[in-house]
């Protein structure tokens, strides 16, 4: 009798856990999963790669490049135009100004800088392996997302000279410093639109 009854008990707690697991399966809608979900996957991949390059010591041969400053483009508006929606009690008891989160607006400004980012780095003369993958994996995002490039377009500022003198790689690592910490961000939005909650 107690084996059946732990027999009945676990198919139940399986049709519990097969239920749920059913439920957070179901996909979302078209424009979320392109601009959310799967973006997002592809953005965590794009990010993975830069840190691992900011750890490659052939690209960065005589100097700690975690220790240096990072240069962040400074063309676009992504992390204001990111930013979720907010609204309530801040921390001094006054009523956060609301701030309405504006997709479209996100969507442009993200994809401005992985196309400027993308740009900066195929500029590069000595590609060594780790950044070709940064570029791959941002050319990849930039394709899956329906995010077309102009290839012709130069970067919009010449951030660094492309050669592999010393001063080149280190200027380089401020670029990819300031590249991670924007894929972060745009990460973060991603998964956010994703969420639907900015709808809510």
């Amino acid at each position: 009798m107690q084996r059946s009854n732990l027999l009945f008990l676990s198919l139940m707690l399986v049709g519990l856990l097969w239920g749920s697991t059913q439920a957070k399966a179901l996909p979302l809608s078209h424009s979320q999963d392109v601009h959310g979900q799967e973006c997002g996957q592809l953005a965590k991949a794009v990010l993975s790669n830069i840190s691992e390059l900011l750890k490659d010591k052939e690209q960065f041969n005589g100097f700690n490049c975690s220790e240096m400053t990072a240069k962040v483009h400074s063309k676009t508006s992504t992390v204001s135009a990111c930013t979720p929606t907010v609204s309530g009690q801040g921390c001094s008891g006054q009523i956060a100004q609301n701030t309405q989160f504006n997709k479209a607006d996100c969507l442009v400004n993200i994809r401005a800088d992985m196309e400027y980012y993308k740009r900066v780095l195929e500029a590069q003369r000595t590609q060594h392996s780790k950044l070709s993958q940064v570029v791959k994996a941002t050319s990849n995002m930039l394709e899956k997302c329906n995010w077309s490039t102009s290839e012709s377009a130069p970067p919009s500022e010449t951030v660094c000279a492309s050669g592999d003198s010393f001063s080149d790689r280190m200027c380089l690592c401020e670029v990819v410093q300031g590249f991670q910490l924007r894929a972060i961000t745009i990460t973060r939005a991603l998964y956010y639109i994703a969420s639907g909650d900015y709808q809510s």
